[in-house]
């Protein structure tokens, strides 16, 4: 089994089906015939950075969650 090269425009589209369009990564993992390793690697590459601490933002400043405080689920 080689490696493949693949375009950047060809990483970006394949990681738009996945975080605005919605299809489960496996799903385009056959589509497209990558492994589901390389997709993974893609996301993290190509992901805006909005998109990963969208949690950190949310919370108003001075407030603490249930998970900082040390409470387990309710």
């Amino acid at each position: 089994m080689g490696t493949s090269s693949y375009s950047d425009e060809f990483k970006r589209d394949a990681v738009h089906q996945i975080t605005v369009r919605g299809y489960p990564v496996r799903a385009v993992s056959r589509r497209l015939g990558v492994s589901t390793y390389s997709l993974y690697k893609w996301l993290k590459l190509f992901r805006e950075p909005t998109q990963k601490a969208v949690v950190d933002h949310e919370a108003e400043p001075g407030v603490r969650s249930a998970n900082t405080l040390g409470c387990s689920r309710w």
